[in-house]
């Protein structure tokens, strides 16, 4: 319905005994600002279309992100804040050092805040540690808009 063929146009609209090489491309030119608000308006009706077809269900949110910061490997995502337990490390009395990790095989995760029960974030971001500074205000700009108002969140890098 919205998709204008502007070579086809021309051709059909002119008279046969005028379509030569100088007029079709005069009439092109004539064209032209048409054709470029034609084009604005489908990129803006194609950004409506994307809006309206995602919500602020989560498999969305990851969709949006992974599709304006992460299109091939699509490595961001998005888990529900809290679960985890907090296990504290306290020193000895003689005050030695306290070794974290014994096994070099074995891994050692930190975590923030928001991960950890009672937290005040309602899920977590996980972002990859290639995106940007500035990308990141762009994800927090883009979770803005498709989060519920009542929802709060936490952009980790990892």
């Amino acid at each position: 319905m919205f998709d204008i063929n502007w070579a086809n146009i021309i051709n059909w609209l002119m008279h046969p005994a005028l379509r030569t090489e100088f007029n079709v491309n005069f009439i092109n030119a004539l064209l032209w600002p048409f054709q470029e608000l034609y084009n604005l308006f489908t990129n803006f009706r194609n950004d409506n279309i994307y809006r309206l077809n995602h919500s602020s269900q989560v498999c969305y949110i990851r969709a949006v992100l992974n599709d304006a910061f992460d299109i091939t490997e699509r490595r961001i995502t998005v888990v529900n804040a809290g679960g985890l337990t907090v296990n504290l490390l306290y020193p000895d009395l003689d005050l030695k050092e306290i070794l974290l990790q014994p096994d070099p095989d074995d891994t050692l995760l930190i975590y923030q805040d928001s991960a950890y029960n009672g937290g005040e974030y309602d899920f977590i971001v996980n972002v990859p540690f290639s995106v940007s500074e500035a990308q990141l205000y762009q994800m927090e700009s883009l979770l803005n808009k498709y989060k519920l108002a009542s929802k709060r969140y936490d952009i980790i890098t990892i």
